[in-house]
């Protein structure tokens, strides 16, 4: 469920009139749109999507995907990066969207759109790193498994060149609820979507055009204009929201912790 425009009144806009000077009110329809321009900046930005959406990235057999009416988007595979696998290495790969909620297929082969896949992932091989957007790959431990998979795999721990180097897979992310789900993300959105609204909001308050003066010989004309983008009534609460979103930025996007980790 997206954001709606009752929680920016009730969150954000207490005590800031939504309507002009001659009490006509402010459509809600242009809080909503605040709130869509925001969300698209957080996909753009971070790869945040704000309702479920299928991903499927480089060739992935359609009898693999659920047939269930999600909005997919699609993409190029990842490359393969042998560095990543050497050894007792195992990799965090870090996906384009999430947050994750399900993964249905991981694979490799030559190329992310040949045909077919060379090595295909069981289940039991991928843990996800939901809020990280991140999913990590290592070897289980049924022996039938790793019969199965050993004349590839052994390869792709070796760095071997003639390894697949494109991976597939298809998973599924995005919130149902933001504010459910994630209430600080929630914020953060809303609180972008008012820093785009207030100079508007100010100036159906203040008008468009301060003063006009013309000179005696009316061979030149000034005037001042009493609401910018960034100097208006609003002015301070627009710039702590601003240094709150900042601060939000720096800390919750950040990845935690080691990108590569031993099995």
């Amino acid at each position: 469920m997206p954001l709606t425009a009752a929680y920016l009144r009730d969150r954000f806009l207490r005590g800031i009139p939504l309507e002009d000077r001659e009490g006509r009110p402010f459509p809600d329809a242009y809080l909503e749109e605040a709130i869509k321009d925001a969300q698209a900046w957080f996909t753009r930005a971070f790869g945040v999507l704000f309702e479920p959406t299928r991903v499927v990235l480089g060739h992935v057999p359609e009898v693999r995907l659920p047939q269930d009416g999600l909005p997919v988007i699609r993409g190029e595979g990842p490359d393969y990066e042998p560095d990543a696998w050497h050894g007792d290495r195992w990799a965090l790969m870090k996906l384009p969207y999430g947050p994750i909620r399900e993964v249905h297929y991981v694979a490799l082969g030559l190329g992310a759109n040949a045909t077919p896949a060379v090595l295909e992932f069981p289940r039991e091989w991928w843990q996800v790193a939901r809020r990280r957007y991140a999913l990590r790959l290592f070897p289980g431990w049924a022996s039938v498994q790793m019969v199965q998979l050993a004349g590839v795999w052994t390869g792709v721990v070796a760095g071997n060149r003639r390894i697949p180097h494109g991976w597939r897979i298809a998973y599924d992310a995005g919130f149902q609820d933001v504010a459910e789900e994630e209430p600080d993300l929630a914020w953060a959105v809303a609180a972008r979507a008012v820093i785009l609204l207030l100079p508007t909001l100010a100036m159906l308050q203040e008008g468009a055009l301060g003063s006009e003066s013309v000179s005696v010989d009316g061979l030149s004309q000034s005037r001042s204009y009493p609401v910018s983008a960034t100097s208006h009534r609003y002015s301070p609460y627009q710039t702590a929201l601003e240094r709150g979103l900042e601060d939000f930025l720096r800390t919750y996007f950040s990845i935690k912790g080691p990108r590569f980790f031993s099995a």
